[in-house]
């Protein structure tokens, strides 16, 4: 699945009130920017996909990410839930790389209140040029909006 799939080049255009082409490329640009923001801000990812991690000494390693759905390598890795993240650990430390398959499956999984979001900044960042009063900070609803679905607190 690819952003997207999570939103439609049509589903943002109707959102922003577009209805020609031109400004295609740019709307399906915004719509993976928005996307991979969301991702970074919450660690919820929004696109399935592979990912790499990387055991410490000990053998073990965090991972905030969220949806964790399969454990790809190495076979032995044992996960612990542990309140927003996932403890993996292995028995032997000679083993360095940790793959998970993470991210949702289905577009139609992904929280409601997280493709409200996407839009939101979409929509800034695509008006954003045109307002005279643009600082450049992302309006407190998008993030509260995200905060629900934070997985780790800085």
């Amino acid at each position: 699945m690819a952003y997207i799939d999570v939103i439609t080049l049509q589903t943002a255009k109707d959102y922003l009130g577009v209805d020609d082409t031109a400004r295609d490329p740019e709307i399906t640009r915004m719509i993976s920017s928005a996307c991979l923001y969301i991702e970074n801000y919450t660690r919820v990812i929004l696109a399935a996909r592979a990912e790499t991690y990387y055991f410490d000494n000990n053998g073990c390693v965090r991972v905030y990410d969220f949806p964790i759905n399969s454990l790809t390598s190495p076979a032995n890795a044992v996960r612990t839930r542990r309140g927003t993240y996932s403890f993996y650990s292995t028995p032997t430390t000679s083993e360095t790389e940790l793959v998970l398959n993470i991210g949702y499956v289905t577009p139609s999984d992904v929280p409601s209140t997280i493709v409200d979001a996407a839009l939101q900044i979409i929509g800034v960042w695509f008006y954003g040029s045109e307002k005279q009063n643009n600082t450049g900070v992302m309006p407190m609803n998008i993030n509260q909006l995200l905060d629900q679905h934070k997985r780790f607190l800085l």
